[in-house]
């Protein structure tokens, strides 16, 4: 289960709004995904940033129907991109079937994707579309971020998976 923080400018957009009932804590590696719908040009986009690595995923943001089976695909791909071993990506993105959207609630997670949405801003004229998302989240990927001590959001995803989806395959295993 994995629970979308989602600003109150995107919740107001998706149709799936605020869960009715409290959400759970995220059983995944990466933990809860705070999503923010920020403008990019003249295109509307989704900034979602993992709260525990930093880690980011930048979409298109129509059709905001399909957003949570959107992040999954996109956040699969980015994945394998970076050489996360298979299995600990299908779990991860098993984990993420079950999603719940609430409100934001870290001003840290929140600081960190404004100041991201900030520096895009410097290469959105050049960058726009697809190929132009996939640019800015390789941009972001291997900076240093406070918080994550001196590690990369790909290097503290890369150690989350690793630490919790090698401990769920030995409880499996017993």
């Amino acid at each position: 289960m994995v629970t979308l923080r989602c600003t109150a400018k995107l919740l107001k957009r998706l149709t799936a709004e605020k869960s009715p009932v409290e959400c759970q804590p995220s059983t995944t590696a990466l933990g809860d995904w705070y999503c923010n719908l920020i403008q990019l040009s003249r295109n509307q986009a989704i900034l979602c940033v993992s709260e525990k690595s930093y880690l980011m995923v930048l979409m298109p943001a129509a059709p905001f129907r399909q957003f949570g089976k959107r992040l999954s695909e996109r956040l699969h791909a980015l994945l394998l991109d970076l050489a996360v071993p298979s299995h600990q990506i299908a779990a991860e993105i098993g984990a993420m079937q079950t999603q719940c959207h609430d409100k934001t609630q870290s001003r840290v997670v929140l600081g960190m994707m404004n100041r991201m949405a900030r520096d895009m801003e410097y290469y959105e004229e050049a960058y726009t579309g697809e190929p132009g998302y996939r640019f800015l989240e390789k941009r972001f990927r291997d900076e240093t971020f406070a918080g994550l001590s001196t590690l990369t959001p790909v290097q503290e995803s890369r150690k989350l998976l690793a630490e919790r989806w090698v401990q769920a395959d030995r409880i499996g295993q017993a």
